[in-house]
């Protein structure tokens, strides 16, 4: 975790947003049309699953696949994430315009085939955020900062009211078995917390299956997770309200910082960090992945994207009157 940490730091001090773009977005290329090449030689070539990969080979059946990301909530996820990428790549001309209009395609087709609830609940949020932050670039600036705080009261109100009828959106969408599953899993990690609350019971990542209280979580629910398939669950069991509270600062802060960034400058680029965070906050409440692996390395190089374009430092040497004295370098 500390390796992946260092990557993302390295590569926020090495590479601009751009650059981290147009990295991330051949990245994401390759593995989604690698995960699409292997469903169809899966599926359709062969027409039997790739167990060794988690290829269940449903792509004649229209889904739900899986990928190369083991199931279908990660593609889902990683969808999101593409088309997020693509879209910033797209508006900033980086690629050319048939490689963006495809790109996106491709993301938009195996998120659908994906099937899963969570894309869908997933590229609302995006979309929403995406719809309120043009929105704020377009009001003048001596008014931006009370329509800022009139959107931040209307978000938490929609959360408010999504949390109070979550069992309603869960049932449209056609995932109650899902969330029953997930309540139980919930539950139970609830009441291990309730025995270690502050400190929690030492921090694994994705679980040691083997130990406590995995091992009795999982014998009681007679599956084997590997996770408790919500980043904020996982955090409070395994570093109590005191690893959360940290964990929410870090994403709040860097969510703030790069919403005041990308609502202020006008190049489009900037809107790459916000957006992130925003699919990474809401993918949080239903998988894990912002704790290990691609996620973690997400969210920490998102954090050094907002230090550096709001840095307090940077408006310390900026407020110096002309002709005044200046900070030593």
């Amino acid at each position: 975790m500390a390796a992946v940490a260092l990557l993302a730091v390295t590569i926020g001090h090495i590479r601009d947003t751009l650059q981290t773009v147009r990295a991330l977005g051949d990245v994401l290329r390759a593995a989604l049309g690698l995960s699409l090449g292997l469903e169809v030689f899966s599926g359709i070539l062969l027409d039997m699953p790739l167990k060794f990969l988690g290829i269940q080979g449903n792509i004649a059946a229209l889904g739900p696949i899986q990928g190369i990301f083991g199931t279908r909530n990660m593609l889902g996820i990683i969808t999101v994430v593409a088309m997020i990428t693509f879209a910033v790549e797209m508006r900033t001309q980086s690629v050319r315009p048939g490689t963006a209009a495809a790109s996106l395609t491709l993301a938009a087709a195996l998120g659908l085939l994906s099937a899963s609830p969570t894309v869908l609940v997933l590229a609302v949020a995006v979309g929403t955020a995406t719809a309120v932050l043009m929105l704020v670039r377009a009001v003048p600036a001596e008014r931006r900062r009370a329509m800022q705080w009139s959107l931040a009261a209307v978000v938490a109100a929609a959360s408010v009211a999504g949390y109070v009828q979550r069992a309603r959106i869960l049932d449209a969408l056609g995932a109650t078995d899902d969330l029953s599953m997930r309540t139980r899993l919930w539950s139970l990690a609830g009441f291990y917390t309730s025995k270690r609350p502050v400190q929690g019971w030492g921090w694994f990542g994705p679980w040691e299956v083997d130990e406590q209280p995995f091992f009795t979580i999982n014998q009681l629910l007679g599956q084997h997770h590997t996770t408790a398939l919500n980043a904020y669950v996982d955090v409070l069991l395994q570093l109590g309200w005191a690893g959360l509270l940290l964990l929410c600062a870090l994403g709040g802060v860097a969510l703030v910082r790069s919403w005041m960034t990308a609502s202020q400058r006008r190049s489009i680029v900037y809107a790459w960090t916000p957006l992130m965070l925003v699919a990474l906050a809401v993918t949080s409440v239903f998988e894990s992945v912002a704790l290990f692996g691609v996620g973690w390395m997400l969210l920490c190089l998102c954090a050094v994207r907002a230090g550096q374009s709001r840095s307090w430092r940077d408006r310390l040497t900026g407020d110096v009157p002309t002709g005044s004295f200046s900070l030593p370098r």
